[in-house]
């Protein structure tokens, strides 16, 4: 079901929001997510709504650099925490 800020529930159309169906099968998972300015979180992803918002726990923030054959190599990694990933 969908909660809208109203407070009112409605039933979830999946044909509707396809995205909501794709993304249903990562929340309790640990998931990768590139953002735009290219970092790189990892995390677990608790929730999500509508919008498209992931709200995602033990949140890591990786540094990365390329290497020269082409692969990334983890440098750094930072704990974020339980943040909230919003869709461009």
């Amino acid at each position: 079901k969908i909660v809208l800020p109203s407070g009112e529930k409605l039933a979830v159309d999946e044909a509707a929001m396809p995205m909501m169906g794709a993304v249903k099968k990562y929340v309790n998972r640990r998931m990768r997510i590139t953002l735009t300015d290219g970092r790189i979180v990892v995390g677990t992803c608790i929730c999500f709504d509508y919008q498209g918002n992931i709200l995602m726990n033990n949140a890591d923030e990786l540094t990365t650099s390329v290497q020269e054959d082409g692969t990334l190599k983890t440098l750094d990694s930072r704990n974020l925490g339980m943040i909230m990933v919003k869709p461009q």
